[in-house]
Parts: C-alpha cells; structure tokens; sequence
C-alpha cells in the first residue's frame, strides 16, 4: 500500500514537471521516460514483494514456466512499453535532427 502511494506521488510531480515543460517549450520526452522507468521498477518491486510475502506466509513458490509467465508478466510488459516510447523517442529526435523545425523533442 506504501509502495503504492510512493508511486503515485513520484508519477504525479512528474506530470506536473511535464505540463511546465511542455508550457515553456522545452519538452524533450526524457520525463516520459523516466516516469515508465518508475513504473518498471515499481512493477518488478511489487511483483518481487508478493512473491516474498507468499513464501513468508508458508506458501510455496513454484519455479515453473507458467507460474513465471504469470507472475512476470506485468513487468514484462512495461519493459517493452518503455523500449517502444525510447525508440518512438529515438525517431522523432533524429527527424528533428535531419530538418530544422523544432517539435519539441
């Protein structure tokens, strides 16, 4: 529940260091990043405790590839959603390179 409320304080100053950002026109994408990197660390913290509280309580962990699967694959899937908005990042960055309009990333 802690752990909850850390992240949403973290992910809520970082909206609002975007919104300032994208007001004065200097919004380079590399808070959209680290805010999805929180949001990794923070799936895999979480997913790491539930297990740890599992085997605490006298249940145990099966190291299978369902159970795996099942239990990884919400990190998993923030860690592809993070390498998609570095490479959409990456794409807009050498566009805006290759022409001398500015996008704002």
């Amino acid at each position: 529940s802690s752990l909850a409320w850390i992240v949403i304080a973290f992910l809520t100053s970082t909206a609002g260091f975007m919104l300032l950002r994208l007001k004065r026109g200097s919004f380079s994408g590399s808070l959209i990043v680290l805010s999805i990197f929180g949001m990794v660390v923070y799936s895999f913290v979480n997913t790491s405790l539930q297990i740890a509280i599992d085997i605490l309580q006298g249940n145990a962990y099966e190291f299978n590839v369902q159970n795996i699967i099942n239990t990884l694959s919400v990190p998993f899937g923030w860690i592809a959603v993070l390498w998609v908005t570095m490479t959409i990042l990456k794409g807009l960055r050498q566009k805006q390179a290759q022409s001398d309009r500015y996008w704002g990333i």
